[in-house]
């Protein structure tokens, strides 16, 4: 008889939720995972604590293989004002 095991399944690489997170927590936390990304704004981003996850792709829980993982940001919040006042 032969001992057979499985191998340890490698962590699981999901996509976490970082929407509404500061940019330096989604860093953070998208780093804790080992996942690559890239952050897009319309200004330049200085001050990482001031900007907020608007938008992410993928999507969470989806698999990010081979796939960065892009940040959309906004200074401060989401809340973006109505122009046709």
């Amino acid at each position: 008889m032969v001992a057979r095991s499985c191998p340890e399944s490698p962590p699981s690489r999901g996509v976490p939720d970082v929407v509404g997170f500061r940019l330096d927590a989604a860093e953070h936390e998208l780093g804790k995972r080992g996942l690559e990304y890239y952050v897009y704004s319309d200004d330049e981003v200085i001050i990482r604590s001031n900007w907020t996850v608007c938008d992410q792709y993928p999507t969470p829980g989806e698999r990010a293989r081979n796939v960065d993982v892009e940040l959309y940001v906004d200074r401060f919040s989401c809340e973006w004002e109505d122009d046709d006042d």
